[in-house]
Protein backbone atom coordinates (compact mmCIF):
# COMPACT_ATOMS: atom_id res chain seq x y z
CA UNK A 1 0.00 0.00 0.00
CA UNK A 2 2.84 2.35 0.91
CA UNK A 3 4.60 1.79 -2.43
CA UNK A 4 1.37 2.41 -4.32
CA UNK A 5 0.82 5.71 -2.52
CA UNK A 6 4.41 6.77 -3.20
CA UNK A 7 4.08 6.01 -6.91
CA UNK A 8 0.76 7.84 -7.03
CA UNK A 9 2.38 10.82 -5.32
CA UNK A 10 5.14 10.88 -7.92
CA UNK A 11 2.61 10.83 -10.76
CA UNK A 12 0.67 13.70 -9.20
CA UNK A 13 3.82 15.77 -8.65
CA UNK A 14 4.96 15.32 -12.25
CA UNK A 15 1.50 16.04 -13.63
CA UNK A 16 1.07 19.17 -11.51
CA UNK A 17 4.61 20.26 -12.34
CA UNK A 18 3.76 19.91 -16.07
CA UNK A 19 6.65 17.56 -16.67
CA UNK A 20 4.74 14.39 -17.62
CA UNK A 21 1.13 13.38 -17.95
CA UNK A 22 -0.57 11.50 -15.14
CA UNK A 23 -0.96 8.17 -16.91
CA UNK A 24 2.24 8.30 -18.97
CA UNK A 25 5.87 8.84 -18.00
CA UNK A 26 6.65 10.48 -21.35
CA UNK A 27 7.95 14.04 -21.13
CA UNK A 28 5.47 16.69 -22.19
CA UNK A 29 6.25 18.87 -25.24
CA UNK A 30 5.78 22.00 -23.10
CA UNK A 31 8.50 20.89 -20.67
CA UNK A 32 10.96 20.12 -23.46
CA UNK A 33 10.12 23.40 -25.18
CA UNK A 34 10.82 25.27 -21.95
CA UNK A 35 14.17 23.55 -21.60
CA UNK A 36 15.00 24.30 -25.23
CA UNK A 37 14.35 28.01 -24.75
CA UNK A 38 14.80 29.00 -21.12
CA UNK A 39 16.88 26.14 -19.75
CA UNK A 40 19.51 26.28 -22.47
CA UNK A 41 19.69 30.07 -22.12
CA UNK A 42 20.32 29.83 -18.37
CA UNK A 43 23.04 27.22 -18.72
CA UNK A 44 24.74 29.28 -21.41
CA UNK A 45 24.59 32.46 -19.35
CA UNK A 46 26.39 30.86 -16.42
CA UNK A 47 28.94 29.45 -18.83
CA UNK A 48 29.54 33.04 -19.96
CA UNK A 49 29.99 34.13 -16.33
CA UNK A 50 32.92 31.77 -15.94
CA UNK A 51 34.50 33.09 -19.12
CA UNK A 52 33.94 36.70 -18.06
CA UNK A 53 35.51 36.36 -14.64
CA UNK A 54 38.25 33.78 -15.19
CA UNK A 55 38.56 33.38 -18.94
CA UNK A 56 41.13 36.13 -19.52
CA UNK A 57 44.61 34.91 -18.49
CA UNK A 58 45.70 38.52 -17.98
CA UNK A 59 43.30 38.86 -15.05
CA UNK A 60 42.40 35.33 -13.94
CA UNK A 61 45.28 34.88 -11.51
CA UNK A 62 44.66 38.21 -9.79
CA UNK A 63 40.93 37.60 -9.48
CA UNK A 64 41.50 34.10 -8.15
CA UNK A 65 43.95 35.38 -5.57
CA UNK A 66 41.45 38.00 -4.37
CA UNK A 67 38.58 35.51 -4.12
CA UNK A 68 40.79 32.82 -2.59
CA UNK A 69 41.67 35.19 0.23
CA UNK A 70 38.02 35.01 1.28
CA UNK A 71 37.17 31.39 0.42
CA UNK A 72 38.68 28.98 -2.16
CA UNK A 73 35.22 27.57 -2.87
CA UNK A 74 34.26 30.69 -4.84
CA UNK A 75 36.60 29.83 -7.71
CA UNK A 76 35.54 26.21 -7.56
CA UNK A 77 31.85 27.10 -7.87
CA UNK A 78 32.45 29.54 -10.72
CA UNK A 79 34.28 26.76 -12.53
CA UNK A 80 31.64 24.14 -11.88
CA UNK A 81 28.77 26.31 -13.07
CA UNK A 82 30.79 27.28 -16.12
CA UNK A 83 31.21 23.63 -17.09
CA UNK A 84 27.59 22.52 -16.61
CA UNK A 85 26.66 23.60 -20.12
CA UNK A 86 27.56 20.87 -22.59
CA UNK A 87 26.35 21.44 -26.12
CA UNK A 88 26.22 17.73 -26.92
CA UNK A 89 24.12 16.94 -23.84
CA UNK A 90 21.74 19.81 -24.50
CA UNK A 91 21.27 18.75 -28.11
CA UNK A 92 20.63 15.14 -27.09
CA UNK A 93 17.72 16.37 -24.96
CA UNK A 94 16.16 18.76 -27.44
CA UNK A 95 16.67 16.86 -30.72
CA UNK A 96 13.77 14.40 -30.18
CA UNK A 97 11.52 17.34 -29.33
CA UNK A 98 12.62 19.40 -32.32
CA UNK A 99 11.97 16.42 -34.60
CA UNK A 100 8.34 16.25 -33.44
CA UNK A 101 7.50 19.34 -31.33
CA UNK A 102 3.91 18.30 -30.60
CA UNK A 103 4.67 14.79 -29.37
CA UNK A 104 5.78 13.59 -25.91
CA UNK A 105 9.23 12.02 -25.60
CA UNK A 106 10.03 8.88 -23.64
CA UNK A 107 12.34 9.57 -20.70
CA UNK A 108 14.55 6.68 -21.81
CA UNK A 109 15.50 8.65 -24.95
CA UNK A 110 16.95 11.56 -22.98
CA UNK A 111 17.75 9.98 -19.62
CA UNK A 112 21.55 10.00 -19.85
CA UNK A 113 22.09 13.69 -20.74
CA UNK A 114 19.28 14.82 -18.45
CA UNK A 115 20.63 12.89 -15.48
CA UNK A 116 24.11 14.22 -16.25
CA UNK A 117 23.01 17.86 -16.16
CA UNK A 118 20.93 17.29 -13.03
CA UNK A 119 23.90 15.58 -11.37
CA UNK A 120 26.15 18.57 -12.05
CA UNK A 121 23.51 20.94 -10.68
CA UNK A 122 22.98 18.68 -7.67
CA UNK A 123 26.59 19.13 -6.59
CA UNK A 124 26.14 22.91 -6.52
CA UNK A 125 22.63 22.92 -5.02
CA UNK A 126 23.73 23.19 -1.34
CA UNK A 127 26.11 26.05 -2.21
CA UNK A 128 23.78 28.45 -4.01
CA UNK A 129 24.44 31.32 -1.61
CA UNK A 130 28.19 30.92 -2.05
CA UNK A 131 27.85 30.93 -5.82
CA UNK A 132 25.84 34.16 -5.76
CA UNK A 133 28.56 35.72 -3.63
CA UNK A 134 31.19 34.43 -6.05
CA UNK A 135 29.42 36.19 -8.93
CA UNK A 136 29.31 39.49 -7.05
CA UNK A 137 32.90 39.28 -5.85
CA UNK A 138 34.17 38.11 -9.22
CA UNK A 139 32.60 40.91 -11.22
CA UNK A 140 33.70 43.47 -8.62
CA UNK A 141 37.29 42.25 -8.95
CA UNK A 142 37.02 42.28 -12.75
CA UNK A 143 35.71 45.84 -12.69
CA UNK A 144 38.73 47.03 -10.72
CA UNK A 145 41.09 45.45 -13.25
CA UNK A 146 39.31 46.42 -16.47
CA UNK A 147 38.10 49.84 -15.36
CA UNK A 148 35.02 49.88 -17.57
CA UNK A 149 31.77 51.67 -16.54
CA UNK A 150 30.09 50.13 -13.49
CA UNK A 151 26.82 49.74 -15.38
CA UNK A 152 28.41 47.06 -17.57
CA UNK A 153 29.20 44.83 -14.61
CA UNK A 154 25.91 45.55 -12.87
CA UNK A 155 24.05 44.48 -16.00
CA UNK A 156 26.06 41.27 -16.25
CA UNK A 157 25.51 40.48 -12.57
CA UNK A 158 21.79 41.12 -12.83
CA UNK A 159 21.45 38.92 -15.91
CA UNK A 160 23.51 36.13 -14.35
CA UNK A 161 21.54 36.15 -11.11
CA UNK A 162 18.21 36.12 -12.97
CA UNK A 163 19.26 33.04 -14.93
CA UNK A 164 20.66 31.42 -11.80
CA UNK A 165 17.33 31.94 -10.03
CA UNK A 166 15.50 30.31 -12.92
CA UNK A 167 17.97 27.44 -13.06
CA UNK A 168 17.58 26.41 -9.43
CA UNK A 169 14.12 27.82 -8.78
CA UNK A 170 12.43 26.19 -11.76
CA UNK A 171 14.53 23.95 -14.00
CA UNK A 172 16.27 22.06 -11.19
CA UNK A 173 12.93 21.24 -9.59
CA UNK A 174 11.53 19.95 -12.89
CA UNK A 175 14.59 17.80 -13.53
CA UNK A 176 14.11 16.39 -10.05
CA UNK A 177 10.56 15.43 -10.97
CA UNK A 178 11.81 13.69 -14.11
CA UNK A 179 14.19 11.62 -11.99
CA UNK A 180 11.37 10.67 -9.61
CA UNK A 181 9.13 9.65 -12.52
CA UNK A 182 11.84 7.60 -14.14
CA UNK A 183 12.81 5.85 -10.90
CA UNK A 184 9.10 5.50 -10.01
CA UNK A 185 9.93 6.33 -6.40
CA UNK A 186 9.28 9.32 -4.15
CA UNK A 187 12.95 9.89 -3.29
CA UNK A 188 13.81 12.84 -1.00
CA UNK A 189 15.94 15.38 -2.83
CA UNK A 190 18.72 15.58 -0.25
CA UNK A 191 19.18 11.95 0.68
CA UNK A 192 21.61 9.06 0.39
CA UNK A 193 19.10 7.38 -1.91
CA UNK A 194 19.16 10.28 -4.37
CA UNK A 195 22.95 10.43 -4.23
CA UNK A 196 23.07 6.72 -5.05
CA UNK A 197 20.74 7.18 -8.02
CA UNK A 198 22.87 10.01 -9.40
CA UNK A 199 26.23 8.48 -8.54
CA UNK A 200 27.27 11.35 -6.28
CA UNK A 201 30.77 10.85 -4.85
CA UNK A 202 31.96 12.51 -1.60
CA UNK A 203 35.33 13.39 -3.12
CA UNK A 204 33.61 15.24 -5.97
CA UNK A 205 31.53 17.50 -3.73
CA UNK A 206 32.56 21.18 -3.64
CA UNK A 207 34.86 22.26 -0.85
CA UNK A 208 38.04 20.33 -1.58
CA UNK A 209 39.85 23.02 -3.56
CA UNK A 210 42.76 24.63 -1.76
CA UNK A 211 43.77 28.28 -1.88
CA UNK A 212 45.97 28.99 -4.90
CA UNK A 213 45.14 25.75 -6.68
CA UNK A 214 45.42 25.75 -10.47
CA UNK A 215 42.56 27.32 -12.41
CA UNK A 216 41.76 24.19 -14.40
CA UNK A 217 38.08 24.47 -13.44
CA UNK A 218 37.52 26.56 -16.55
CA UNK A 219 39.18 24.38 -19.13
CA UNK A 220 39.22 25.92 -22.56
CA UNK A 221 37.60 29.08 -21.26
CA UNK A 222 40.54 31.42 -21.62
CA UNK A 223 39.96 34.25 -24.06
CA UNK A 224 43.03 36.25 -25.12
CA UNK A 225 42.53 39.93 -24.43
CA UNK A 226 42.78 40.89 -28.10
CA UNK A 227 39.95 38.47 -28.93
CA UNK A 228 37.70 39.59 -26.09
CA UNK A 229 35.54 41.96 -28.22
CA UNK A 230 34.91 39.15 -30.72
CA UNK A 231 33.93 36.77 -27.94
CA UNK A 232 31.57 39.33 -26.41
CA UNK A 233 29.96 39.97 -29.81
CA UNK A 234 29.39 36.22 -30.21
CA UNK A 235 27.73 36.05 -26.79
CA UNK A 236 25.43 38.95 -27.63
CA UNK A 237 24.45 37.20 -30.86
CA UNK A 238 23.60 33.99 -28.99
CA UNK A 239 21.54 35.92 -26.42
CA UNK A 240 19.70 37.76 -29.21
CA UNK A 241 18.85 34.49 -30.98
CA UNK A 242 17.56 32.97 -27.76
CA UNK A 243 15.51 36.04 -26.87
CA UNK A 244 13.90 36.02 -30.34
CA UNK A 245 12.99 32.35 -29.89
CA UNK A 246 11.43 33.14 -26.52
CA UNK A 247 9.38 36.04 -27.92
CA UNK A 248 8.13 33.90 -30.79
CA UNK A 249 6.65 31.39 -28.35
CA UNK A 250 4.53 33.97 -26.53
Amino acid sequence: MGNFINRLSVRLKCWMGRVTGFSSSDLLPSFLSEFNLSGKKSLLELNFVGNDILGNPAYAGKIAKELDAQNPIYIELLGRMHKIYDNEEVNQIIEPHNAAPDLPVAISRVKDPLYSIFRKLYYVYPFQGSYVKAINLGYSALEKLEGKPTTIYNTKKKRALQEFDYLFGTLFEKFYLVVLRNENKNIPLLSNSMEAVLGILPEEKPGHRQQGEELDEISGGAVPEENAPVEEKKRKTIRKILSVKNSNTV
